[in-house]
């Protein structure tokens, strides 16, 4: 009786690169805790102000060949508006860096932004059309509400690499730039990041 063999077993036969790799998965939870963003006496960042961490998370792939890596990051902002015309701004720019033996490298820039502009209204012209022709009585931009009011928003991201180098390295979010106009106090809270990685098809890097 002949044995019988798909080609594909023949083909992993011939060329070991063709075997199936290992496909372990690794993931793990990093360490996230809220902060207050300090702001000037105007609800600006201040002069001179360092990048406050609002999260890290550790992966060791050495184990891993070509891993496939990937991180998730959430949180929740709030800050408290106090404005008397009504108008205010918000930004706050996340960067994902990572350490791998001692060397830090950025990797991407998210920015959580908001603003409400009493001049982005578009004039009111009675009977008449918007735009270079308008004719008509000119109207003053209406004027915004008092604002006191406390605001909280969910803000997240995802980031997927390929490394072709494994390695154990440090992932740290942070945030490097704020402006902040007739907002008083900004802070970070439910803060979360984690990481999963697996190895990767040949040829994927």
């Amino acid at each position: 009786m002949s044995n019988y063999r798909l080609p594909e077993e023949e083909k992993m036969e011939m060329h070991p690169d063709f075997r199936p790799q290992d496909n372990r998965v690794v993931m793990n939870c990093g360490n996230g805790s809220g902060i207050t963003i300090p702001t000037d006496n105007k609800g600006g960042w201040g002069n001179h102000q360092a990048s406050l961490v609002a999260g890290t998370v550790t992966l060791n792939t050495m184990g891993l060949r070509c891993p496939t890596i990937k991180i998730d990051f959430s949180s929740m902002i709030n800050y408290r508006v106090d404005s008397n015309d009504g108008d205010y701004l918000i930004r706050l720019a996340f960067q994902l860096s990572k350490a791998c033996n001692g060397h830090k490298i950025p990797l991407n820039t998210w920015i959580y932004e908001k603003e409400v502009d009493k001049h982005g209204y578009l004039p009111i012209c009675s009977g008449a059309q918007i735009g270079p022709e308008s004719v008509g009585p000119s109207i003053p931009y209406p004027s915004l509400p008092e604002l006191d009011m406390t605001v909280q928003e969910h803000f997240g991201f995802t980031w997927c690499e390929c490394n072709p180098c494994p390695d154990c390295c440090l992932y740290v979010v942070e945030i490097v730039d704020v402006d902040a106009k007739k907002v008083k106090s900004v802070s970070l809270t439910n803060v979360g990041i984690n990481v999963i990685a697996t190895s990767a098809v040949p040829g994927c890097c």
